[in-house]
């Protein structure tokens, strides 16, 4: 029985000062494109060149204070065009290179990360995938720079990568590779799990889906305790795996269910701090749609500066109390909300205030 786990990549990459010039990096390590038919390896290729040259170009703008110089680095090498010159650039594999709250407790339970990434590919049938806004789908071995392209901040990458269902397919095309039957989606951020067409991968796939929740429902940052869970069930050394997992098992303090998520499960009661998520995540959805297409007055750009700024302290910065700015950000969002009907704009999910 092979199983699959879906995460997402995170917007904190280790530092400069942990990294390999190209021309010193093995680049036989597994990829994802090694596991695809070379009609989906091209066109995976091309959209990875296309974001490429999208977070490139002079006028994006980095939202992210965390990766505010990352893009200034990036280099056209092997890993967005393989068959570039291996000229530039520094590298690491993927696993290694993101310091998320996922990551950092995965990283610390497994330890040494290239002993974990050699022991998976040759004692176990379980299978890992990370999804990133600008490499689409990566296998922990690959070797990536240092990049910043956070997919709730990128409407253009969203549409990459949903075009035509490109990540979709690709997912696809390794499950069938690979014979893969369950599918554990720790994706854990509504942004990213809308870029794959889940309904798609039922169909054509025919996989169970499995989805973690937190057995302690309120004030729980959930990026560690997934981090926790993803790591005890691929070691090999674990006396449970992937296999053994059914609906109703719990890992450390994760439970799983066949229940997808939703933005706020019913009976469920939320810390200030995940209310708070929540809206602001559902705040930048809103706020995307509002652009395509307008010229926008300054004092509204201003506004949503000061609301994606927001977002990102309360979803990527564990420690931060957004209760003290969250009336002012709520009454930004007002007046975008309203400049936006005034223009004509189609009206918009509500938000609850």
């Amino acid at each position: 029985m092979a199983n699959l786990i879906l995460t997402i990549c995170s917007n904190r990459k280790r530092p400069a000062c942990s990294k390999i010039a190209a021309k010193d990096y093995d680049f036989n390590a597994e990829k994802i494109t090694d596991s695809l038919p070379d009609d989906m390896r091209k066109k995976l290729t091309s959209a990875r060149q296309q974001a490429f040259r999208h977070i490139t170009q002079p006028s994006h703008k980095e939202i992210s204070s965390a990766g505010s110089t990352l893009n200034k680095g990036l280099k056209l090498g092997p890993d967005i065009d393989p068959d570039t010159q291996r000229e530039g650039g520094f590298y690491m594999p993927a696993l290694e290179r993101y310091d998320g709250r996922f990551f950092g407790a995965f990283q610390k339970k497994i330890g040494n990360v290239s002993d974990f990434i050699h022991k998976r590919c040759e004692e176990s049938n379980d299978h890992l995938l990370i999804i990133s806004g600008l490499y689409g789908v990566l296998t922990p071995a690959e070797p990536i720079q240092g990049y910043n392209c956070d997919i709730p901040d990128e409407r253009e990458i969203r549409q990459l990568w949903k075009e035509n269902n490109l990540l979709t397919e690709v997912i696809i095309s390794y499950i069938k590779k690979f014979g893969i039957s369950r599918i554990f989606d720790f994706m854990a951020d509504d942004s990213y799990r809308h870029l794959i067409g889940w309904e798609l991968i039922r169909e054509e796939a025919s996989c169970t889906i499995f989805y973690p929740r937190c057995v302690q429902q309120t004030g729980v940052d959930m990026l560690p305790e997934f981090g926790c869970a993803v790591a005890h069930l691929l070691d090999t050394q674990d006396s449970m795996n992937l296999s053994d997992v059914t609906f109703g098992t719990k890992v450390g303090g994760v439970t799983f269910t066949n229940n997808e998520p939703v933005w706020i499960p019913a009976g469920t009661t939320f810390s200030k701090r995940e209310i708070c998520v929540v809206w602001a995540i559902r705040m930048m959805a809103n706020i995307d749609k509002f652009q395509q297409g307008r010229e926008i007055p300054q004092w509204i750009k201003n506004a949503m500066d000061e609301i994606r700024k927001f977002r990102n302290d309360v979803v990527h910065e564990p420690h931060f109390d957004p209760t003290p700015r969250l009336d002012e950000v709520r009454e930004r969002y007002k007046q975008v909300v309203n400049w936006a009907k005034n223009e004509g704009c189609e009206e918009l999910e509500d938000v609850d205030y």
